[in-house]
C-alpha cells in the first residue's frame, strides 16, 4: 500500500475522478478506462474491449448516513470481449485482478467490493462478458 490507508469520506463529485485516476494505464497493455459514460439502457456501441467503466449502476446509489454525508456504490464494470465463440474469461479475471489490485494499493481504505458472476451484458446493440466491481464508500456533498 502507497503510505498510510485514509479513512473518512470523499467528495461526491471526486469519486469518479479519484477512481479513473487509480485505474489509468500505466503500461501499454492496461485496459482502458471510461469514466464520462452514463448507462441509461441502452449506450452506443462505442466501447472497444477490454476496457473498464466507471459507474454510478447500483440502487440504491446513494444512502444517507449522516448530515450531508452518503454511502455511494460506485461500479467499475470490467468489459472483456464482445460474445462469440472466443474464449473471453481468462481476459475477464485478468480485468478484476487489474481493478481489485490497483483500487488496493490507493492510500484510501475503499474496504472490500461486492462482484459479480461473468454474465452476458448487453450494451448497445451488442452483447459483452462482463463483470461488475461496486465498492461502497462514504461521501460527503458539503464543499470545503
Amino acid at each position: 500500500m502507497n503510505g498510510p490507508a485514509i479513512q473518512g469520506t470523499l467528495g461526491l463529485t471526486d469519486l469518479r475522478e479519484r477512481a479513473a485516476a487509480i485505474l489509468q494505464p500505466a503500461a501499454p497493455a492496461d485496459p482502458g478506462v471510461l469514466s464520462e459514460l452514463v448507462v441509461f439502457g441502452d449506450v452506443p456501441d462505442a466501447i472497444d474491449p477490454p476496457v473498464l467503466l466507471i459507474l454510478w449502476r447500483q440502487d440504491p446509489w446513494l444512502e444517507p448516513f449522516g448530515r450531508c454525508t452518503y454511502w455511494a456504490q460506485l461500479t467499475v464494470m470490467a468489459v472483456a470481449s464482445r460474445l462469440d465463440p472466443a474464449p473471453g474469461i481468462e481476459a475477464l479475471e485478468q480485468l478484476v485482478a487489474y481493478v481489485l489490485g490497483r483500487f488496493q494499493h490507493d492510500a484510501y481504505s475503499w474496504g472490500g467490493p461486492t462482484i459479480t458472476a461473468p454474465r452476458n451484458t448487453p450494451i448497445g446493440n451488442l452483447n459483452y462478458l462482463a463483470a461488475e466491481i461496486t465498492y461502497r464508500v462514504a461521501v460527503s456533498t458539503e464543499e470545503d
